[in-house]
């Protein structure tokens, strides 16, 4: 099956995220990158200030891109 690339995984998560707030398996399944990649990803991501949780949805948390200050 195909995978996106471990470097490619930031920016693929962060254009799934573009359309809204989303849940890692809802990620997972977006970008094709397995979940606990994506989880992993984004707490890094969450770390640097990239993303931040957007509230429950179900057993999991939504996340959604943080607004670039200007």
């Amino acid at each position: 099956p195909h995978t996106t690339p471990p470097r490619a995984r930031p920016l693929a998560i962060e254009g799934a995220l573009k359309s809204g707030p989303l849940t890692v398996p809802e990620i997972s399944t977006a970008t094709k990158i397995p979940g606990q990649k994506v989880l992993w990803h984004l707490m890094a991501m969450k770390k640097y200030g990239r993303i931040a949780e957007a509230g429950p949805a179900g057993d999991y948390y939504r996340y959604e891109l943080k607004e670039a200050s200007s």
